[in-house]
Order: structure tokens, then C-alpha cells, then sequence
């Protein structure tokens, strides 16, 4: 009994020395440090002195808006959104800043539509 006993604690020893080693090689090729990649990704997308990334998105007008809100230019959207809705979504988030003065940047067509939301961010 004793040498079967004595056999198994060994095992599971060598099992685990073994599995810790074949982890800490397989982590110090990079295999398991895609953390350090993600973040690079990351970093590369979020370029903000390059707000032409924003393109790239699926629903870019989004991206402009935290991009133009975050530099605290509203001109941004209409640089670079030609579609009016899209341009009008993304002044949207200057509501609260600008209030009316944001509507000079929307298209005529949107100009009242955007004074009735400007007024309701004053109450």
C-alpha cells in the first residue's frame, strides 16, 4: 500500500511541476499575453490627432461626435459627415454647451428641429 500511495503524490507532483512549466513557457512566447495587444489596438485606433479613423466605424457619426465633443469643435461634424442627419446626430451632443448656438452649424433644414431640442436642454 505504501509504495502506490507514495507513487500518487509523486504523479501528481511531477503533473503539476509540469503543467507550471508548459503555462509559463507558453505566456513567455506571447501567447497568452494578447492583453498587451489588445491594448495596442486600441491605442492605434483611438489616434485622436487622426479623427479620419473615425471612418472607419460602422456608424462613424458617432465616433465624430465623442471626437468633435472631446476637442470642443462642432465644426468637425460637418467637415466630415456629408449626410445632414448625420451631421445633426452628431451636434447633438453639444446641446448642453452650446445650446442655440449650435443650431448655425445644422443644415437649414434642420435649423428649427434643433432650436425646439436646444430649448428643452435650457429647462
Amino acid at each position: 500500500m505504501k509504495p502506490f500511495f507514495g507513487f500518487t503524490i509523486a504523479g501528481m507532483i511531477i503533473l503539476i511541476v509540469v503543467v507550471v512549466a508548459a503555462f509559463s513557457t507558453i505566456d513567455r512566447l506571447g501567447f497568452l499575453s494578447s492583453e498587451k495587444s489588445i491594448s495596442q489596438e486600441v491605442d492605434s485606433a483611438m489616434n485622436f490627432d487622426d479623427p479620419q479613423m473615425c471612418m472607419n466605424f460602422d456608424e462613424p457619426q458617432f465616433c465624430v461626435s465623442n471626437l468633435a465633443y472631446m476637442k470642443k469643435d462642432p465644426g468637425m461634424c460637418n467637415s466630415m459627415l456629408t449626410d445632414e442627419q448625420d451631421q445633426y446626430e452628431c451636434l447633438g451632443k453639444f446641446f448642453r454647451i452650446y445650446q442655440e448656438r449650435v443650431c448655425d452649424y445644422v443644415a437649414d433644414n434642420y435649423y428649427s428641429k434643433c432650436i425646439a431640442e436646444a430649448q428643452n436642454w435650457k429647462r
